[in-house]
């Protein structure tokens, strides 16, 4: 159960001291915990106190549903995933570099967090289910499709890539990063799945270079 974290110093050594942005962290620590092992629906509000150490008043006064909490955890999962994205992209000389820092950003975000990445497929399922889930969840897919679509158009009006629907191939981009996510879980590969992403990004690339 994951309440048993409580066993571990980031949760056990909480005081009364701590600013509001260090009980939220401490509060979404537990909370990737307990939604990556037992799933959002097995979790309870309760579960999620017990592991971050807290009164149920300040996971509340943090926190209003477990709805805002879950929201809250893949808004920080996809600012980890994207921490850093636009320096290396501005220091890229290519479309096709771009494309490849953007192939890659799966890969470390899955090494360096594989619980949020578990987290992550609980968010996609319980978003098919959930309209307002749903809803900021496809807003951000737009948003990301977008930047994505521009890129490849960037890399056709240069002469980089085939005259490929640029949007098109956005979406199977995207679709590719949300497979990662269920290879690491499921995948033979387990942690060498950067086998696989290797050979994904290959493959794309010779699709779209010309």
């Amino acid at each position: 159960m994951c309440y048993k974290q409580t066993d571990q110093s980031v949760y056990s050594q909480m005081t009364t001291h701590r600013s509001k942005e260090e009980r939220r962290g401490q509060i979404m620590s537990a909370a990737i915990l307990c939604f990556a092992e037992r799933g959002y629906y097995e979790t309870s509000m309760d579960d999620i106190v017990r592991a971050a150490g807290l009164s149920k008043g300040s996971l509340y006064w943090h926190f209003p549903s477990k709805r805002d909490l879950f929201r809250s955890l893949n808004e920080t999962w996809l600012a980890e995933a994207l921490e850093g994205l636009p320096e290396r992209l501005k220091a890229c000389a290519t479309a096709a570099e771009k494309i490849c820092v953007i192939l890659d950003a799966p890969r470390d975000a899955v090494a360096a967090r594989p619980e949020l990445a578990r987290a992550q497929l609980e968010f996609l399922a319980q978003a098919a289910r959930d309209p307002e889930l749903r809803e900021w969840l496809r807003q951000t897919y737009i948003a990301q499709r977008t930047f994505i679509s521009q890129i490849i158009e960037e890399g056709i009006a240069r002469g980089e890539f085939r005259a490929l629907p640029a949007d098109a191939v956005a979406r199977m981009m995207m679709a590719y990063a949300d497979g990662m996510w269920l290879h690491r879980e499921v995948n033979e590969l387990g942690d060498d799945i950067g086998v696989l992403l290797d050979e994904v990004k290959a493959t794309l690339m010779a699709l779209l270079k010309v």
